[in-house]
Parts: structure tokens; sequence; C-alpha cells
């Protein structure tokens, strides 16, 4: 093998594995392991849109961003809630004409009402949402080579 095409093959591996200009979307990004996620994701020039219940943090993530020259974008939204779903799956159409790369879907306990111990009825609930939120943007899945769907749980 000629050193041009070792290097142009390591190149290819390389450029495989990194987020540079690919659209994710993260939810529950505006705190812990949701936010440091964004935070890496926009530093390797990944395209994000993000989203979380709490509005004030959400816009400091999003100033923060900003001042990087990242290209983040947020939508306050619970997706335990259809309207805030919706309203996320809304976001990626108007911003990225409906195409997506990637979903990272970022949950904590308290998701569920402050639930003290993760019950098997709160399990089930919490991959119903999942599901539904995951058969919502299904179809905006740009590159079939990379179409990706990461769950993290915290609590």
């Amino acid at each position: 093998m000629q050193s041009g095409s070792l290097d142009q093959a390591l190149l290819e591996r390389a450029l495989r594995y990194t987020p540079f200009g690919l659209r994710v979307v993260v939810t529950g990004g505006s705190k812990g392991i949701g936010r440091a996620t964004v935070i890496e994701l926009a530093a390797l020039n990944a395209r994000v849109i993000t989203c979380s219940r709490n509005a004030d943090e959400l816009e400091e993530l999003l100033s923060f961003c900003a001042s990087k020259g990242w290209d983040v974008h947020g939508v306050v939204a619970d997706v335990a809630q259809q309207e805030g779903r919706d309203k996320l799956v809304q976001t990626v159409r108007l911003s990225w004409g409906g195409q997506l790369d990637a979903l990272i879907n970022v949950r904590w306990n308290t998701i569920f009402h402050e639930c003290s111990r993760l019950t098997t009825a709160t399990k089930l609930l919490g991959s119903l949402i999942e599901s539904l939120l995951c058969r919502m943007l299904e179809p905006m899945y740009a590159n079939q080579r990379l179409d990706t769907l990461m769950m993290i749980f915290s609590s």
C-alpha cells in the first residue's frame, strides 16, 4: 500500500468517528451529562439542537455556546409530554429541513415526577417515551450510513 493511500485511509477512518458537521439532537441538554454532551459535540463542530424543561438553564447554555461561535439551538420542551416532543421535532424540521444524523436521549429519573426508585412501571413509561420520540424523528435521519441513537441514563 502506498503512503498516500494509507494516509487517505486513516483520514477516512478518523472522519467516520468525528461529529464534524453532523446534525445531532440531544435531549436534556441544559445540565449534567446532557450539557457536557452538547458542549463536547459543539466543540467538535457538530450542529446541535437540544431541549430542556428549564428555560433559564437552556438560555445560559445557548449563550455560552454562542460566545464560542458554536452552532447550537434549543427549545424549551419536556419530551415526556407529547407537546414537548412535537416542539422538538418541529424545531428539527425548521432548523435542518427535517434532516438528522443522530439522537442522543439523556434522561434522569426526575423525568418521572421525582420517583424515589425506578419501578417496572417507570421503566416501561421511559421506554414508551423514548419509542415515541424515536418514531417521530426516524423519518428525518439523513445519513443512513451513520444514523445513531444513544440513550444515556443518569440519576
